[in-house]
């Protein structure tokens, strides 16, 4: 007796078994694969969306506790110096 016709006895033989083994399978790639793609699809989608941001973060020296404090600091004597 083939190899084959064994194989294809036994799946007649435990039909229920078969398929639902096979329907496991099948369910556990199609979920790796939609896994997969939502995750190189949000990974495209967070690189487009972060293209068009600018840096929002500024690194204030020592003594300085607010933003505030920094635009007067660096505004005030550059661009409105006292005579």
């Amino acid at each position: 007796m083939s190899v084959l016709r064994l194989l294809l006895r036994e799946i007649q033989h435990r039909k229920l078994s078969f398929l639902l083994a096979l329907a496991s399978v099948s369910l556990a790639v199609g979920v790796a694969v939609a896994v997969a793609t939502l995750r190189d699809s949000s990974r495209r989608e967070m690189a487009a969306l972060m293209v068009g941001l600018e840096y929002n973060l500024i690194i204030l020296p020592d003594g300085v506790n607010h933003v505030c404090q920094f635009d007067n600091m660096i505004y005030s004597r550059r661009y409105f110096p006292e005579p």
